[in-house]
């Protein structure tokens, strides 16, 4: 399965950070299966690259695609363990744990989606590494792995766009809500991961877990 796939970036902008470069040459060195297949699109509008990238892959003829934004930092073992789930699971969707730092503290970005309010519920806490692999309504678009049979189910080259509430409002949501909502309604699974659990670069770089302190 790893060797029928492709690896891509997408980068909004010049938001390309060191520690991500760092995690893409680790993968590319000590999974060099990898190295076969590389998409890089940049560029400021970002759910347009996500589709730039999506059409590319689908043209390659691989089977699974592993999307990374480069604002994550992630580890060969993390890819691992998504790649170990779609082998439980089959065909799909599958994200790690990302989180970022919100109003109440480090918080998960996946969620359960409640179609009568038309917003998704966060999660309080992120799964802890010895969880299982579980089903969820939205996950992030940073860092995921997608079986080509679902970007065919809703193929119409729009795959990543805004979408907006159906209750009339003025609120939109980003392209990961509009994307997972659809491969939901095309019957397809989407899972988090809690074995994959990369870190998020913000104004520091946010992990899952606290990091060990480090001696001086």
């Amino acid at each position: 399965m790893k060797h029928d796939s492709a690896v891509a970036y997408v980068a909004g902008g010049s938001n390309v950070t060191q520690e991500w470069a760092a995690s893409l040459r680790e993968l590319l060195l000590k999974r060099k299966r990898f190295q076969e297949r590389v998409i890089n699109i940049r560029g400021v509008i970002l759910f347009d690259n996500r589709n730039k990238v999506t059409r590319q892959f689908l043209d390659s003829g691989r089977k699974w695609l592993l999307m990374t934004d480069t604002d994550i930092v992630f580890t060969p073992e993390d890819v691992d363990a998504l790649y170990d789930a779609a082998g439980r699971h089959g065909p799909g969707v599958y994200s790690g744990i990302v989180v970022s730092l919100r109003h109440n503290g480090i918080r998960p970005i996946y969620g359960d989606w409640s179609p009568e309010a038309q917003t998704c519920k966060f999660r309080d806490a992120p799964h802890p590494a010895s969880a299982d692999d579980e089903p969820m309504a939205i996950v992030p678009t940073a860092f995921l792995l997608v079986h080509r049979e679902v970007f065919e189910a809703l193929d119409d080259g729009e795959w990543f766009d805004h979408l907006r509430p159906t209750d009339g409002s003025d609120r939109f949501f980003g392209e990961d809500v509009a994307f997972c909502l659809r491969v939901l309604a095309a019957g397809y699974p989407i899972y988090v991961v809690p074995k994959a659990r990369p870190g998020h670069v913000k104004t520091g770089v946010f992990y899952p877990d606290p990091r060990p302190a480090t001696e001086e």
